[in-house]
């Protein structure tokens, strides 16, 4: 490595290490303001009584509940009521006791002085398994609902993406109700009390704020897909695959995939959320270094990143095959969703310092995503409270780093086209000097022929394509006389004299030497065709000035017409390269058709 590329690489770390700080510092402010959000509970409200009044169609219970944290708890809740001391204060931050190995158990006394004698009790939460509910009167159990995503969607108390039982609570009566809460991953445990109508009104807040992610997320999908088959550019693809896994990977965190779509609980259902992660790193290393074209600049960083897809990939075959379990393969895809970014991180604050576009970009975006999973990696830790942000932070950071990662994508179908253009332009460039005659500007023969097939297509019997062909006479004495650049100069001049003399749709081309061809489509009869041709073999009596002198030369013109003459390019210029001959021999400057008889073929064409 050169002392040129160390500095950058040195310099590019810097300026990762302060994105990243700056994210840190994102992340635990939000952290910090959403701990003051949290209602400050006093230390003497733990354990007093939760009273439900009309006021309030919303209640947190969070402030009045009490834990059993021992890993040796029972399965039963009156056995852990008759342990003394089993209920402490819960550790903070409020409802996320993070990644625990047994049950938690939770319990809060209610008394309901309101007119509704039903409230719902909702653990906004989908990923946690399992969730019983005991709730108990005068030491009595009265009711008992379970929940969780180990129960099939069918089977749930009542049909909503949070996990939700109706509790009866009979007014001036006190309850108790107990949580038994079970969990692959982390134990978050957001409570609520929600009145019925209260409850109508959040499931439809919640569907609709997932329809708009998730509509937004196929929109991204759709998009990348389509450019994916037009363009067959891997760029697209790997995007497509990002948006689809992240797409899975919300609609399993926040229990819409459990409502509509894998209802019925199983092995693999339980692993689809990880499995999704992991497959999103499968795409985003890749892609990130093909954003950033680091195959040809960066090759050793461009074979980490494909390093770390394939470690994705090999995981992701592991957990499928049962060798890694739920909670190990959480473990895996949570630990590596920054590592392609963190990988790329250097490199593209080099670039978007150097002006790349697509660099600055996908540094923003990729901040946005790191903001996001340290808030997602500090939740399933236990570091975060439980609230809207603990469900919706990192699926509205990844949204958001998924639409700005769009720009890439429109910075490479600009490069595309672009690069499509620059291609079109040079063939067009190449063709039109294949078929350009590089004195005169005029058709060459190639050009010629060309023209020549198209204006036949066209020719039938009430309108005929007139083939004009001409040598110029005495032309080898301006060569002689002045030189080859003179008869250059007067070539160009009859050229320049021919243009003048024909309609914008006529075609004039030379052959080489003092050869000129005019094809003149759309003629109406041979008549017009002599017409014309007299008015060429005229433009000729004009002298023409070369060197400052005078020059005069004469043009011998042979005609042949289509279909009357032929209707193929090699045989009219055939017919018309005869009648010139036959004019030279009969003196020059003059304009001749040898008439020919048409063959039977062109006979029923021209009837045609």
């Amino acid at each position: 490595m050169t002392p040129d590329m160390m500095r950058i690489a040195l310099a590019g770390w810097a300026r990762a290490a302060r994105l990243a700080g700056m994210a840190c510092c994102w992340w635990v402010c939000c952290w910090m303001s959403l701990a003051v959000a949290v209602p400050a509970w006093a230390s003497d409200a733990r354990g007093a009584v939760l009273t439900l009044r009309d006021d309030a169609s919303t209640v947190s219970v969070w402030p009045y509940v009490t834990v059993a944290l021992s890993a040796e708890a029972p399965a039963e809740w009156a056995t852990l009521s008759a342990r003394p001391g089993a209920f402490e204060h819960p550790p903070d931050p409020a409802g996320n006791f993070g990644a625990r190995p047994g049950p938690v158990w939770l319990k809060w006394t209610v008394q309901n002085l309101s007119t509704a004698p039903r409230w719902a009790v909702q653990v906004d939460y989908p990923m946690l398994r399992r969730i019983d509910i005991h709730v108990v009167r005068d030491g009595v159990e009265v009711a008992r609902h379970t929940l969780g995503s180990a129960v099939p969607f069918d089977d749930r108390p009542l049909p909503t993406r949070a996990h939700t039982a109706m509790l009866d609570l009979p007014a001036g009566v006190t309850s108790e109700v107990y949580l038994r809460v079970e969990s692959n991953t982390a134990v978050v445990v957001p409570l609520t009390l929600v009145r019925e109508p209260a409850l109508l009104r959040a499931a439809g807040s919640d569907h609709l704020l997932q329809g708009l992610l998730i509509g937004v997320a196929l929109a991204l999908l759709v998009y990348s897909l389509f450019n994916a088959m037009a363009l067959r550019d891997p760029l697209f693809l790997q995007y497509a695959a990002m948006v689809a896994s992240m797409t899975v990977f919300f609609c399993t965190f926040n229990g819409i995939g459990q409502a509509y779509l894998w209802t019925v609980p199983g092995p693999l259902v339980d692993k689809i959320g990880p499995l999704a992660m992991l497959m999103m790193q499968v795409a985003a290393a890749p892609f990130v270094s093909a954003a950033l074209q680091l195959r040809q600049s960066h090759p050793l960083t461009h074979r980490a990143l494909l390093g770390l897809s394939a470690v994705a990939g090999v995981c992701l075959v592991l957990s499928l095959s049962g060798v890694l379990d739920d909670r190990a393969t959480q473990v895996l895809a949570s630990s590596m969703g920054p590592l392609p970014l963190l990988l790329a991180l250097p490199v593209a604050v080099a670039r978007a310092r150097a002006g790349d576009v697509s660099a600055r970009w996908l540094v923003l975006g990729g901040v946005a995503h790191l903001a996001g999973a340290l808030y997602l990696l500090g939740l399933l830790r236990g570091l975060v409270p439980a609230g809207f942000w603990s469900q919706y932070g990192f699926q509205l950071a990844t949204t958001l780093q998924m639409i700005i990662w769009v720009r890439v994508l429109g910075l490479r179908l600009l490069a595309v086209r672009r690069s499509a253009e620059r291609a079109e332009l040079e063939r067009s460039t190449l063709l039109s000097m294949a078929e350009t005659d590089a004195l005169t500007g005029l058709p060459n023969r190639r050009g010629l022929e060309r023209s020549l097939r198209e204006a036949l297509e066209s020719c039938s019997n009430g309108k005929v394509v007139a083939l004009y062909l001409l040598d110029l006479d005495d032309f080898k004495l301006v060569n002689d006389r002045w030189g080859h650049d003179a008869g250059d100069d007067l070539l160009v001049q009859a050229a320049r004299r021919l243009r003048t003399l024909v309609r914008a749709s006529d075609v004039v081309a030379r052959l080489g030497g003092d050869e000129f061809v005019v094809v003149s489509p759309g003629m109406g009869g041979e008549s017009a065709a002599k017409a014309l041709g007299l008015k060429l073999l005229e433009a000729f009596d004009e002298p023409f000035v070369v060197r400052q002198q005078q020059c005069l030369v004469g043009a011998t013109i042979g005609l042949a017409l289509a279909p009357l003459d032929g209707l193929q390019a090699a045989e009219l210029l055939k017919r018309a390269d005869v009648s010139m001959h036959a004019g030279k021999q009969s003196g020059g400057r003059r304009l001749r058709r040898d008439f020919v008889a048409p063959s039977a073929d062109v006979s029923t064409a021209a009837q045609n």
